[in-house]
């Protein structure tokens, strides 16, 4: 078979030959201080502004033919500082190649080397290394004047066997998952459907009842990818300030255009805070929404402008403030390897991803939720089924509420509506719902991985279509309360950590307790005790919840302490560095093991266990603290007054003391005076005796 033609124009996504369409209608000009409309090549041309600082489109009276178009841009670019064709991306829009190249090399080929083949390339000079804190991923700025000389050498430089990916930073357009309606106020079915809007009642996320779990946790923050958000908002739980990743002079991640309306609608489906009195409330009214402005929007229907390293850098910030989840409502005209990789690497590291699916009502989902790295979620109606604007195809994982959604609105007249607050549909607003309920799960399970929190949706998702996954409706409609009760059989806590530096004082032992599993139970079981308590091997107690206690040593140092007891307490342990555990359980000379028991999860003794690999702890046999340590609100790994007066009351008139010690201590004789050194002596006389011990207590 002879292989397919060329394009006359392409660029490469990874390796795939992408052909580009060009608009004959006008060329892109770019000048940093404007002015190009007054350039002799231009005369006759109507020149407008675009969107993106310092650019212009040119339109040709009566436009150009193909076989004219290289000719044309190489001539304008003689007498401006650059010009470029204009291509369409899918929606028919402007996509325009800038100076600005991003390259990315394959994991064995080092710095140097890398940067060598751009010198030789003649690519341009190094503007950005680890572009979003990717290695061998780089930015460039070129010397060339023209877009199509860019394109030639991007192109050349992605055919290289070292180079992952190469592309120009194109300057690419894009729109909103949003539908506007008019602006109305209704119920909240998407939380608690009733049977609004002659919905069906029950179809909802299951919100209340997952409140009576968790609201969230302020420590969860789901970036909102978008054109901004009103951070002045009363009804939004914010992370701030946030970023703005575009050309405009913007920092905070606030908005700056006047249609820059749809994040702040985005985030309200998140956030909106619960029981405050006014407006709406999101799915997860206690975690927090943080912005990242990467688009520049240019109409009241959705549309924007943008460029590749916009989303690379604001997937880096997400990375950069800890965020665990991210929500791109948007549909890109443009697919991007740059952006790929950084999806990819951020998923790796433990970030999960959504995306509407877009509201083309098509068989195929919009970028960037097609990506594997990226999960798709399409919109239902009140009544539980698609919503005719949702797209589908292959890749499609989630269903949410996007039909009659109330949510915030930007504040003040420039808002959609003037009450603060709107009544919206589209993908734009299922999206956010799951990346909500993924927020949720996230703050009762911090620890879990992005495979673990989709796995969750999956498993707790309710089929409203065929059964099993289907790529019209996914795995489903996600349900907030189910997923809250879901903990993966699998999952693998840290392993406990004996405390290196601790002593092993008294009836006391230390370790640090697992620091990713959430809720969950420690449980302490004896291996091997020393006759003639070893009859006790095998039982076990449960460490109680943490207390906060002050040591009575001469530097006072605060200690996380524990007594074990008969019912378990699930704790998030992973603030607590070194737990100490006392009791009469602890028997010295003892060793013991430790179960990490995850809430939730199917497991013996009808408290369900994930048990982690044993670590045994062993404490002396001899009194290191010759008192109880943990008496109230106090710890002594050394002995102090009290632990002395312990040791006289015990030992009085004992053959280790000095006779003149027997007298002073004696109710018949008190008149003899104590002085420092016979006390001493006599806890010299003591330490190290074994103690004289009982069973431990065992629980019922």
């Amino acid at each position: 078979m002879a292989p397919a033609a060329r394009a006359q124009w392409h660029y490469y996504y990874f390796d795939q030959e992408r052909p580009l369409t060009a608009d004959l209608s006008r060329i892109a000009v770019f000048s940093p201080t404007g002015g190009v409309a007054a350039s002799d090549a231009l005369k006759g041309f109507n020149v407008t502004p675009w969107h993106a600082s310092g650019w212009s489109l040119a339109a040709p009276q009566g436009g150009v033919a193909a076989s004219d178009l290289e000719q044309l841009v190489a001539s304008v670019a003689e007498t401006v500082p650059f010009a470029s064709p204009v291509f369409l991306d899918k929606y028919g829009e402007p996509l325009i190649v800038t100076p600005d190249v991003l390259v990315g090399f394959n994991a064995d080929v080092d710095e140097r080397a890398a940067e060598r083949i751009l010198r030789n390339a003649g690519a341009g000079v190094v503007t950005r290394r680890r572009l979003g804190g990717m290695p061998g991923v780089y930015r460039l700025r070129s010397d060339l004047h023209n877009g199509f000389e860019v394109l030639a050498a991007v192109n050349d430089l992605a055919q290289r066997p070292e180079v992952r990916f190469a592309e120009p930073d194109v300057l690419f357009t894009g729109h909103s998952a949003l539908v506007p309606t008019d602006p109305l106020y209704p119920d909240a079915w998407a939380l608690d459907n009733t049977g609004q809007f002659e919905g069906t009642a029950g179809i909802d996320l299951r919100a209340v009842d997952a409140w009576d779990i968790t609201t969230g946790d302020d420590s969860i923050i789901v970036v909102v990818i978008d054109c901004g958000v009103d951070l002045t908002h009363p009804d939004l739980n914010l992370f701030t300030p946030g970023t703005d990743t575009t050309s405009d002079p913007s920092t905070d991640g606030s908005e700056v255009n006047q249609y820059d309306d749809h994040g702040t609608a985005v985030a309200g489906c998140i956030s909106g805070l619960l029981d405050n009195g006014i407006g709406a409330v999101g799915i997860a009214p206690d975690c927090r929404v943080a912005s990242a402005r990467t688009f520049i929007t240019t109409s009241s229907s959705g549309q924007w402008t943008s460029e590749p390293s916009w989303t690379v850098d604001s997937l880096a910030w997400a990375e950069s403030i800890g965020a665990r989840v991210t929500n791109n409502s948007n549909c890109y005209g443009f697919q991007s390897a740059a952006i790929d990789s950084k999806y990819e690497e951020t998923r790796a590291n433990g970030m999960v991803h959504f995306a509407s699916s877009c509201n083309d009502g098509a068989a195929e989902l919009a970028y960037p939720s097609l990506l594997p790295t990226v999960n798709a979620v399409g919109a239902i109606t009140p009544t539980g089924v698609r919503a005719t604007f949702s797209n589908i195809g292959n890749g499609l994982a989630y269903m949410a509420p996007g039909v009659d959604i109330v949510t915030t609105d930007r504040v003040g007249s420039q808002g959609l509506d003037p009450s603060d607050f709107v009544y919206v549909q589209g993908t734009s607003f299922a999206s956010p719902f799951v990346a909500g309920v993924a927020a949720l799960f996230l703050s009762r399970t911090p620890g879990a991985t992005s495979d673990e929190v989709e796995t969750a949706l999956t498993e707790t998702a309710t089929d409203i279509n065929t059964p099993g996954y289907d790529i019209v409706t996914g795995w489903g409609l996600v349900n907030a309360a189910k997923i809250l009760q879901w903990r993966p059989e699998c999952y693998q806590p840290e392993e406990i950590h004996v405390d290196a530096g601790s002593g092993a004082w008294n009836r006391f032992v230390s370790f640090t307790p697992p620091q990713n599993a959430g809720p969950a139970a420690l449980r302490m079981t004896a291996e091997n005790l020393p006759p003639p308590y070893d009859v006790y091997n095998g039982e076990s107690w449960w460490v109680g919840p943490p207390q906060l206690t002050q040591g009575n040593v001469s530097a006072p140092t605060s200690f996380m302490v524990s007594r074990l007891q008969c019912t378990p307490a699930f704790v998030d342990w992973g603030s607590i560095d070194v737990l100490y555990i006392a009791g009469t359980e602890i028997m010295p000379g003892g060793s013991y093991s430790v179960t990490t028991v995850l809430e939730g999860c199917d497991g013996p003794d009808a408290y369900p266990s994930y048990t982690s690999q044993p670590v045994e702890f062993s404490s002396s046999p001899t009194w290191g603290d010759v008192a109880p340590p943990y008496e109230g609100e106090t710890v002594a790994p050394q002995p102090d007054f009290r632990d002395v007066s312990a040791i006289v009351e015990a030992f009085l008139n004992s053959p280790g003391c000095p006779s003149i010690l027997y007298a002073d201590l004696n109710p018949a004789t008190p008149n003899f005076i104590v002085d420092f050194n016979d006390i001493s002596a006599c806890v010299d006389g003591f330490l190290g005796v074994p103690y004289q011990l009982g069973p431990p207590e065992v629980c019922p």
